[in-house]
């Protein structure tokens, strides 16, 4: 019956703990790398589109000809609503203005034709980019581009499909310089050159601080899952490592008085040489007793580090209802408390599996115990 009862334990364990690893997978699925938000109150005033575009991705070019980046690159949303009409028929639309670099910063694949350029957002060129559900519900296609459609009367041009994961709603990107606007949050793309300290410093020059925007690390959230399956893992092994660092221990401390007592009858360099491979073993338990304590106490400040990390996931979580990227925040939002209660079952499933195999040892050791009294009586 123990037995059956370790085996489901381990076997819950195990299920739990694949669970927190597919999570923390999927996270790293998503897109979020090297992304951060800044995300201000929708009654400020906003920044505009000419503010944002002449500080993206600001550089010069060097002796060589290459061209160097003094600001990282920057994306956002500017969303209107819209008639769009399609053979006679009207339609509502959600038209975001935004630039060229938003389906790559935000990770969505083109599904059709490509993205309206640099070239076309400086002359503001009428192109739009269609989202899959605005595809087939205006055309019920997806191969669009080079087609056309009247937004509010004027003819656009269609350059392409875009997958951005919206199956509710049908959104046109089109760019941001056209009807202009302002933006009330941006994503900015960071990499080893620009780091979040550095771009929080540069965006200041266009008036984004932290008393006036809330800033979100969706790389950092994202890495959340990852810390708590680690964190998972490396309890299981401080569980596991402390069971073998207690048997070692029994058994050397067993060692060490059967040796105390047999110096009584002979000399320390007879008890060697009467016992040269015993004190070998012996020694060799020392020193893995010592190796399992040192990993012990590695793990448990790794444990501590990470557990600590990861009381700013939920404050943090909390801004990405915030703001615009509703689309990019969305599955950190629906996987944050799921992701949480793996997280508390895995530890759970973990002292439970200790606590059954301790009761286990324990039983054995008396079982031993008694049927050594029984032998002598």
């Amino acid at each position: 019956m123990k037995d059956k009862t370790m085996l489901i334990s381990l076997a819950i364990s195990a299920l739990l703990f694949s669970a927190l690893y597919a999570l923390s997978v999927m996270a790293g699925a998503q897109g979020y790398a090297n992304l951060l938000m800044a995300s201000g109150s929708s009654a400020g005033p906003g920044l505009s589109v000419e503010q944002l575009e002449n500080w993206n991705g600001r550089g010069y070019y060097n002796e060589e000809g290459d061209f160097l980046r003094e600001e990282c690159l920057l994306t956002y949303e500017i969303p209107r609503t819209a008639a769009v009409s399609v053979n006679n028929n009207r339609h509502s639309v959600t038209l975001t203005g935004t630039n060229p670099y938003y389906p790559g910063m935000m990770g969505y694949p083109l599904k059709d034709g490509g993205f309206f350029t640099a070239s076309t957002m400086n002359a503001k060129s009428k192109h739009a980019v269609l989202n899959e559900t605005a595809a087939f519900a205006l055309f019920g296609s997806r191969s669009l581009s080079g087609g056309t459609l009247r937004i509010d009367g004027d003819l656009w041009q269609i350059v392409g499909v875009i997958g951005d994961h919206d199956g509710e709603r049908p959104v046109l990107y089109i760019p941001a310089t056209v009807y202009g606007g302002t933006a009330s949050s941006v994503i900015a793309l960071m990499d080893e050159t620009f780091t979040e300290a550095r771009v929080k410093n540069s965006l200041k020059s266009i008036g984004i601080h932290d008393n006036n925007f809330d800033f979100l690390n969706f790389s950092r959230v994202s890495a959340g899952y990852a810390e708590r399956f680690a964190v998972a893992l490396k309890a299981a092994l401080f569980a596991a490592i402390g069971f073998g660092v207690v048997a070692i221990f029994k058994a050397v401390r067993g060692k060490l008085r059967f040796y105390r007592q047999e110096l009584r009858d002979w000399y320390l360099s007879e008890l060697i040489l009467r016992y040269r491979a015993g004190l070998m073993l012996t020694l060799g338990g020392v020193l893995l007793l010592a190796g399992g304590i040192g990993a012990m106490l590695t793990l448990s400040l790794q444990v501590l580090e990470t557990s600590l990390r990861l009381s700013d996931i939920a404050p943090m979580a909390a801004g990405l209802a915030e703001g615009d990227f509703g689309r990019k925040a969305s599955w950190l939002l629906g996987y944050q408390t799921p992701g949480l209660i793996l997280f508390v079952a895995c530890l759970c499933s973990v002292a439970v599996c200790a606590a059954v195999a301790a009761y286990r040892k324990g039983r054995a050791n008396t079982r031993g115990k008694a049927a050594i009294v029984n032998g002598q009586s």
